[in-house]
This record gives C-alpha cells, sequence and structure tokens, in this order.
C-alpha cells in the first residue's frame, strides 16, 4: 500500500490530439499505480470505471505515487502522433 504521504493527485484534460480520447480506461493502459478518480464532463462528476469512454475535453482527476508521478504525467501528456499511427 502507497503511504498517504508519498500520493500526489493532479489533473489534466484530454486533448482532441491525446492518445487518450475515444479510449476507454482499461485500453489506455495506464503506468503502475496510476488510476483515475474522477472524470468532469460537460460539468458533470463521473466515477469512472474501466469501461468509461475518455472524450476530448474531458478533466480527469489522477491519483498516483510520488515516485510514479513524473512517468504517469509524461504518458499522459502523449500524442497520438508519438507512435499510434492506427489511430489517423
Amino acid at each position: 500500500m502507497i503511504p498517504p504521504s508519498d500520493t500526489r493527485l493532479f489533473e489534466l484534460r484530454v486533448a482532441s490530439s491525446s492518445h487518450l480520447a475515444g479510449q476507454t480506461i482499461r485500453q489506455a493502459e495506464l503506468p503502475p499505480d496510476t488510476l483515475f478518480v474522477a472524470v468532469v464532463r460537460g460539468g458533470r462528476s463521473l466515477f469512472p470505471n474501466a469501461e468509461t469512454r475518455l472524450e476530448e475535453g474531458d478533466e480527469l482527476s489522477v491519483l498516483t505515487s510520488g515516485a510514479r508521478e513524473r512517468e504517469a504525467r509524461a504518458y499522459l501528456a502523449r500524442e497520438v502522433t508519438e507512435g499510434l499511427s492506427s489511430h489517423h
């Protein structure tokens, strides 16, 4: 279990160019020790599960460990053009 002092909570918005747009959380294959705790869409908060499909403009609340924060932020900021040509 991650000690409470080692957790990090941050937010990000899903851009149209994000590799996350159109994927379910299961398909997103999040890094270890990383999870979405809330999705805000159109002013409404959703409590996400593995089948929640992420959309452009979604605001994600992300919980991760301090040791994984940099990796999680880098992964979540990736764009489609970075090796995911199957989405073109």
